[in-house]
């Protein structure tokens, strides 16, 4: 079946990550709720708050029509949650996130027989747990509904990106056919529906039909991607199964950080044996592309996807720096790295926008993953084994920049402050 959409877990993560990053909160107030909507919405967070145990299955389902194709991603994530042990469980296709009152635990089912263990969080909130690197990976990518509802001073505020979301009340249409009470929280990518079982006031189904910006809509073929959550929760309150939150280490090697696990060592490598991860990566055209082999040459490796609108924006900015650096005769190689998307997609998308520069095929998202990239477009520049500068996001002075960039690794330029990696314009975090 043909598709531009993603290819499963790695890229899916990605996809998600950029039409739904959980935003910071914006600094200017939104209309207040009204009383009618406020009781509802503060009936399912009374709902929440008072949950010491919790347990559920999500169904998260992605669908997009692109002329009579009709293309469906499912993927199902497992919640458990003890209040009083400080004990979280995250299991979906990508990962497994063990969090106690000692230790967070991080495994994925890609990397057998390793995991990644840190201390746990100071404090058992949204707020504390998305920032702290051991815990962070719980709300990258799609929102998890209830595991929001049940960490968040003010969920709505997370989901909708400002401290006073607009929220009406009404009712909606669930799978079963029946309706529901409702809630819609507005935001400017798409509204958030909630549907609400109304003996308990838990979640029971939660969609978002993306409304892209002229820029994106163009280069996304077909409708708008629509995601659908179903949350099948347990009753609130009731004992955990017996080694929920329990995790076996025998056999399983322990390292520092997710980087770390990716690249398979539990120390950093020496200089002389690489500073950045190994990379080997097949080419949709020609020789695969090994990083160890770069030698004296400056290689730009810049991700991107067919889907991501500012990624569209930022390739023709990298084609022209490829063109200078060809007809300088720089020592530089350039690639445009695609993220786990189909051969015969990105094949015709370089076809239609009439790109030169070579591309590689990162097809289970491993080398982004290697790399840190939580936003693309995200741009590394890489000389003797070192990341000399990275740039996230798009950039209209991207060829000055990567110019600057070139010249200063290798000695061709006064040196300058390099740009803050995330001081970016727009990227798809």
């Amino acid at each position: 079946m043909p598709s531009s959409m993603p290819a499963p877990r790695a890229a899916l993560a990605l996809l998600l990550t950029a039409a739904l990053a959980l935003p910071l909160l914006a600094e200017e107030p939104q209309p207040a709720v009204p009383e009618a909507e406020k009781t509802l919405a503060q009936q399912v967070l009374d709902a929440y708050r008072g949950a010491s145990t919790y347990e559920s299955q999500v169904t998260l389902s992605i669908r997009q029509e692109q002329g009579r194709w009709a293309i469906t991603k499912t993927g199902a994530i497992n919640l458990a949650m003890d209040r009083e042990q400080r004990a979280v469980l995250l299991d979906n296709p990508d990962f497994r996130l063990l969090i106690d009152a000692t230790q967070t635990i991080l495994t994925s089912e890609q990397l057998p027989n390793r995991h990644v263990a840190a201390e746990s969080p100071a404090e058992f909130t949204f707020e504390v747990l998305s920032t702290q690197p051991a815990t962070q990976m719980l709300f990258q990518g799609p929102p998890q509904p209830d595991l929001l509802m049940l960490t968040a001073e003010n969920p709505y505020a997370v989901l909708s990106g400002v401290p006073e979301p607009a929220i009406t009340a009404g009712t909606g249409l669930g799978q079963d056919g029946k309706e529901y009470p409702a809630l819609t929280l507005s935001r400017d990518e798409g509204d958030f529906v909630l549907l609400i079982d109304p003996q308990t006031h838990l979640l029971r189904e939660m969609t978002l039909t993306l409304r892209l910006d002229p820029i994106m809509a163009a280069q996304l073929p077909g409708s708008p991607p629509r995601f659908h959550w179903a949350i099948a929760a347990k009753p609130i309150n009731q004992p955990l199964a017996e080694g929920t939150f329990r995790f076996d280490a025998e056999g399983s090697e322990a390292f520092a950080s997710v980087q770390e696990m990716v690249q398979g060592r539990q120390q950093p490598q020496q200089q002389d044996d690489m500073g950045v991860p190994p990379l080997k990566l097949a080419a949709l055209q020609g020789d695969p592309f090994d990083l160890a082999q770069a030698g004296d040459d400056v290689i730009v490796l810049d991700f991107w996807a067919t889907w991501c609108g500012p990624c569209v924006q930022s390739l023709p900015l990298i084609q022209k720096f490829h063109d200078w650096a060809k007809e300088q005769n720089k020592p530089v190689r350039v690639y445009a790295v695609n993220v786990a998307e189909a051969a015969e997609d990105v094949q015709a998308f370089v076809n239609e926008h009439n790109l030169t520069l070579p591309v590689l095929m990162d097809s289970d998202g491993a080398a982004s993953s290697a790399f840190n990239v939580t936003g693309i477009p995200a741009t590394f520049v890489i000389h003797r084994g070192r990341v000399v500068n990275a740039h996230v996001g798009l950039k209209a002075d991207m060829e000055d920049l990567l110019k600057r960039d070139v010249e200063q690794a290798l000695g061709e330029a006064p040196q300058e402050a390099p740009a803050e990696p995330h001081d970016h314009d727009h990227d798809h975090e």
